[in-house]
């Protein structure tokens, strides 16, 4: 989050569009929180702190955790594996969306999604 925007990858994918955050699996031998910090710098070039997880879920058989970033230094430029698959069929967009905006994003995973209106970070700045 920066200055009341949340930083999102508009997805395009086999005819369907919607917002992911930045993120990805876990390295073998890395914790939640390194992966938080190598898949950001990685998708976007950004530089973030994290701190403890703000969400944890079961989402497609796998455990996901959501972190704040903390300090985010740059400005976002699509990279990694994200920028080599890009391709009109298969596409990554970042972008800020005001979270102001949020309830109607379509951001995914729903229960995510869910879980950021119920803590009014719409609100958030």
């Amino acid at each position: 989050m920066r200055d009341g925007l949340l930083l999102v990858i508009h997805r395009h994918k086999r005819g369907d569009s919607y917002d992911a955050l930045p993120g990805g699996k876990l390295e073998p031998g890395e914790s939640p929180e390194q992966a938080a910090i190598r898949e950001v710098f990685e998708e976007t070039g950004m530089m973030v702190r994290v701190g403890a997880p703000v969400f944890v879920m079961e989402n497609e058989g796998r455990r996901e955790f959501y972190f704040d970033a903390v300090d985010a230094k740059g400005e976002p430029v699509l990279g990694g594996p994200e920028l080599e698959r890009n391709s009109p069929e298969n596409s990554y967009v970042l972008d800020w969306i005001p979270l102001r905006d949020l309830k109607n994003a379509p951001i995914r995973p729903t229960a995510l999604k869910n879980w950021m209106l119920a803590r009014e970070w719409k609100r958030a700045s």
